[in-house]
Order: structure tokens, then C-alpha cells, then sequence
């Protein structure tokens, strides 16, 4: 990979440089590979600064780069982020660090990288890092004032143009002779196409595109040794293997008379992409894989000729499919016949709107209503919550895999207009979590019970407190389930109406009142009263609470008095 770095830049160790460069991990030997050259692997300073765009970009050339000085035993630091950076420069003394142009300023600022022994700094796509706004060029000011001015610099663009001229012309004067040479008169438009991809799943898009396209004969052209083995592995889990497979890869070489040519990387510059193209600039199709940030070189490439792009066919029929499944849920209710219900409601919109129109609409609401994770509906006023499979209608547990979830209370009920959708968003909304983690939902006269899994509930029920639905000021706690009632119609533990110690079975004594928690008429181990033998039959004027009674009512001053020494002292 050294080896390729060298032979592509043609750039000398001491000089500085302009490359124009996709925006690709592929390109980073290019500008890497010289670089690292500069090293001293025993000397525990810092020597090489690499800037990029942003965090990404960062771990994309220190990927690469990491590869590259492995043989040299060079070490490097990404700074993605400013904290971490400033703990790992603490630990080790790197040889090479790699940040964007913000995080490497503030590192300097706050004495964490020292720049003194610095022998080359990369600006990797300089017109991006312009492109960042005022922030990002004063950070670039910033750091570029650190650098010795012995250090090598070298500048990287996608396209040169008038800000990536104006700052290579500031950081690296007599750099631009090593830029894109002019072209030859006579080149012409090449006609291109696109599909975007990201950096990590270009080998599925191979794939999915030779899927959908199904050529007789294709090629696909590379720019590095990992992109080659990249394509080759694709082609290869389709069956394309061998000299003689009908698809094939190729690196740096013409792409020839192939009836579909897949640029599976973006070439650097226009020269490249006609020396791929070779005498027959005019193929009958021509696709690149291009990332979103690449879309302003693709349109360089063609120069004039028409770029369109191509829509992978994965996505679409899955869209076609859904679309289907919803005519034919359609067709079955119009097979089992139109309940008189729904021709009543809708037969005043016709005076309106066509029938076509209303079925869009309500159609719409179907959709609406598919979005949310759970469909639910409450009984009129038994709070009955029913929670159905968006997919196959069926009823599903909707406390999701996690298990029961926690009941919150909630201060608002049928009696203030309150649905389930209406709790589900101001949950959702204000406490921030997502509407899969509102489970069941029983909606009460003048309360709610709303189950919440996968979150802190407690949390939740904090952030809701306060807050208004249907114009009520609502209250929010856990609900704390009741104990269920015993045999004997009493709760146990809760507020001490058994099991609880000193509730009203454990108790003795005075406080007792003679108050069991045996039902009433159970007498136990008792044996039976015995008969009342001469005892005087219980009068009827006896009164509400019963008893027996002297034939002549008892005086105060009749009652037998016992002695003063067995009274005791009052």
C-alpha cells in the first residue's frame, strides 16, 4: 500500500502539495503514505498532523493510517472528541495525531498538543473544511499558525475550487503544480449514473444493483487494493467466479466494451475517469457509488453530460408489497358487504368531494393510525384497554419483551374528553421517550392508568406533573397495586386489616373491643350454648340492643358497694 501511495502522488519528501482527491477512504494512502515516510519511530513527539473535516472523516483516515504505520510502529491518536483526546495525549506521546481543525485548536489552546516537533501537516479535503463557515476558518487559522514553517504541508481537495485555490495559495505556495494537469482538447460529456450509498455498505449496493440490473457482461472498476478485494468478495457471494466470469473487477485498468461499467469507487479527477473509460468514453451504462458528500465531484466528472440517478429496486418493492397488502385488506371488506353504518356517515361528503377522494382520505387515517406502535381503545366506562398486532390484527401483549411495565395514575379521566392517543402523545412529548415504551392505557371516569416498560417510570411521572391535557392541570404518580380482598372480605396488609402485625386480627387486650376477623356466625371450637334453664325469658320493651331486665328498674344508689380496701385508692 506504501508502494501505491508513492507511485500515484509522485511527491517529494520535502516539498509541499496540492492532490485532488475523492472525499473516499481509498484515497487516504495517497496523502498518508508520503507522510508517514517523514516519521522517526523512536523520537516520542509529535510529527504528523492530519486535519479533517469532521468526526467521521477523522476515523476514516486514522483507519488507514493506522494500517500504514503499523510497519513503522508509529502510534496515533484520533481526535474525535476533544475530552478523550486530551486523556489519551496524557497517557502516550503519539507520533501522529488526526482531529478536525476545531478539536485539534482547542487542544493546542489547552496545552495538551505540542506542535514544536512537527514534520508534515495533511489538510485533508481543504474545500470542506472551508466549507464549515467562519468557526471552522478561524480554527484553521488557528492551528496553522502553530505549525514550523519547515514542516511539509500538503493540501487535499475534491475540486479546485476558489476557496481550496485561495487557501493552498496561503498554506502551501508553489504546492499547485502538483494538481490535476489540463486536459486534451476533444474530451467530451460522459453521461453518468448514481446510487448513493454510505461509507460501510457499498458491498451490499454492489450486490443489490447487479441484482436489479442482471447484466450479460459487467465490469467494475477500482482505485485501491481494499476496494478490489472488497468487489471481488461481493461478485463472489453471487457466483461471478474465475477469468471467465461474466462479471469481473478491475484496478486502474480500462473498463472496455462491457455492457454496464459500476465505478465502485469515485475517480480522483476527470483524467482518471477517462482513462477508465479508455476509447470507449461513450459505454452503454455507466453507474458510480457515491457517497452524498461525493455528488459535487460525480457532477465534475461528466462535464455537461447528463447525471441521473438509479433507484434500487430493494425498497421500492417492499413499498409496492405494503401497498398491495392494503388493497387486498380492502377487497375482502368490500367482498363481505358495506355495512349500512359507514354508507350513512360517508353519503353527506358526496355533495363535496368524489367517492374516490373520500376513500383516499380515509385511507389516510388508516395510515395515521398504523404509525403508532399500538392501536388503542377504551371500553365506554369500564377503562378496558385493548392493545392489537399492527401487522396481523391480533391481540398481542403490549408490555413488549421486557415484561409488566409500571402503572403511572394520572388526575385525568373520561370525564375531561381524554383518549388514549391524547395520554400516549403528552407522555411521549414531555417526558421524552419513545411512544413503544407507553404500554396498556385504562382510561377511567375520572382517573387513567398508564403502564410504562423500558423506562424509569418514576422519572416519567416527575416530568408529566404539572403539565395540561384537555385544559386540566395533571398530577402524576405510581400507582401502587391494593392488596386483593380475603375470604372474609377484608384486605390484607395494606392498612392493616390482616397480616399486618398489629392490625386487627394480631390485636389483644382492651383495644381489641373483642373485634375477630372469624366471620360472623363461625363460632370456632366452642361447644354450644347451653340451654337457658329458669333464666327469666328477654322482655320485648328490652330496647334496640336487647338484654334482660328486673321487673323493677335498678336505682344508682341500689347497687351493692364493695369495701373501700378492695376498690383501692382513687
Amino acid at each position: 500500500m506504501e508502494q501505491d501511495a508513492k507511485e500515484s502522488t509522485g511527491i517529494a519528501r520535502s516539498q509541499h502539495a496540492v492532490l485532488v482527491l475523492p472525499h473516499d477512504w481509498s484515497a487516504v494512502a495517497a496523502f498518508c503514505g508520503p507522510a508517514l515516510e517523514k516519521l522517526d519511530a523512536n523520537l516520542a513527539e509529535t510529527q504528523l498532523l492530519v486535519l479533517t473535516p469532521d468526526a467521521e472523516s477523522t476515523a476514516t483516515v486514522s483507519g488507514v493510517a493506522s494500517e500504514l504505520a503499523a510497519a513503522r510502529g508509529a502510534d496515533i491518536v484520533p481526535a474525535t472528541s476533544v475530552k478523550r483526546a486530551v486523556r489519551l495525549l496524557a497517557e502516550r506521546r503519539p507520533q501522529v495525531v488526526i482531529g478536525g481543525a476545531e478539536e485539534i485548536a482547542a487542544l493546542i489552546q489547552g496545552s495538551s498538543l505540542k506542535l514544536g516537533s512537527l514534520r508534515a501537516v495533511v489538510l485533508a479535503w481543504v474545500d470542506e473544511i472551508a466549507a464549515a463557515g467562519s468557526s471552522g476558518a478561524a480554527a484553521l487559522e488557528t492551528v496553522m499558525a502553530e505549525v514550523p514553517k519547515e514542516a511539509a504541508r500538503t493540501l487535499v481537495a475534491t475540486r479546485l475550487g476558489a476557496q481550496a485555490r485561495e487557501l493552498a495559495e496561503r498554506y502551501a505556495r508553489r504546492g499547485l503544480r502538483t494538481a490535476e494537469p489540463a486536459l486534451e482538447e476533444g474530451a467530451g460529456p460522459v453521461s453518468l449514473q448514481y446510487a448513493v450509498v454510505s461509507a460501510t455498505n457499498r458491498m451490499a449496493a454492489l450486490r443489490r444493483l447487479l441484482d436489479q440490473l442482471d447484466p450479460a457482461r459487467a465490469v467494475i472498476w477500482t482505485r485501491s487494493a481494499e476496494s478490489e478485494a472488497d468487489a471481488a468478495r461481493a461478485i463472489a457471494a453471487l457466483g461471478y467466479r474465475g477469468a471467465t466470469a461474466s462479471v469481473h473487477v478491475v484496478r486502474d485498468a480500462p473498463l472496455g466494451d462491457a455492457a454496464l461499467a459500476i465505478l465502485y469507487d469515485v475517480p480522483a479527477n476527470r483524467r482518471e475517469l477517462l482513462a477508465a473509460l479508455g476509447t470507449s468514453p461513450s459505454a452503454p451504462q455507466i453507474v458510480v457509488l457515491a457517497q452524498p458528500r461525493q455528488m459535487e465531484l460525480v457532477r465534475a466528472l461528466a462535464e455537461g453530460g447528463r447525471v441521473g440517478p438509479l433507484t434500487l429496486g430493494g425498497p421500492g418493492a417492499a413499498a409496492r408489497r405494503r401497498e398491495e397488502g392494503v388493497r387486498a385488506e380492502l377487497r375482502v371488506i368490500l367482498e363481505s358487504g358495506i355495512a349500512a353504518r359507514e354508507l350513512l356517515t360517508l353519503e353527506p361528503l358526496l355533495e363535496s368531494y368524489d367517492g374516490i377522494e373520500i376513500a383516499a382520505a380515509a385511507l389516510r387515517l388508516l395510515e395515521q393510525s398504523r404509525t403508532a406502535p399500538v392501536i388503542r381503545s377504551e371500553g365506554a366506562r369500564g377503562g378496558v384497554a385493548v392493545s392489537r398486532d399492527l401487522d396481523s390484527g391480533a391481540p398481542r401483549d403490549s408490555r413488549g419483551p421486557g415484561g409488566e411495565g409500571v402503572k403511572i395514575f394520572l388526575t385525568v379521566g373520561e370525564r375531561d374528553g381524554v383518549r388514549a392517543g391524547d395520554l400516549v402523545g403528552a407522555i411521549a412529548g414531555t417526558a421524552g421517550i419513545p411512544g413503544t415504551s407507553v404500554g396498556r392505557v385504562e382510561i377511567h371516569d375520572t382517573h387513567s392508568l398508564v403502564e410504562i416498560t423500558g423506562a424509569d417510570a418514576e422519572a416519567v411521572a416527575a416530568k408529566i406533573t404539572g403539565i395540561s391535557i384537555k385544559g386540566r392541570r395533571v398530577i402524576a404518580r405510581l400507582e401502587r397495586e391494593r392488596p386483593p380482598r380475603d375470604a372474609a372480605g377484608g384486605r390484607g396488609g395494606a392498612r392493616g386489616y390482616g397480616g399486618r402485625e398489629g392490625g386487627r386480627e394480631g390485636r389483644s387486650g382492651a383495644g381489641n373491643r373483642g373485634v375477630s376477623a372469624r366471620p360472623r356466625g363461625d363460632r370456632g371450637d366452642r361447644s354450644d350454648r347451653a340451654p337457658r334453664g329458669d333464666r327469666p325469658p328477654r322482655r320485648d320493651d328490652a330496647g334496640a340492643r336487647g338484654g334482660f331486665r328486673s321487673e323493677r328498674p335498678r336505682d344508682r344508689d341500689d347497687r351493692p358497694r364493695r369495701p373501700r380496701e378492695e376498690r383501692g385508692d382513687r
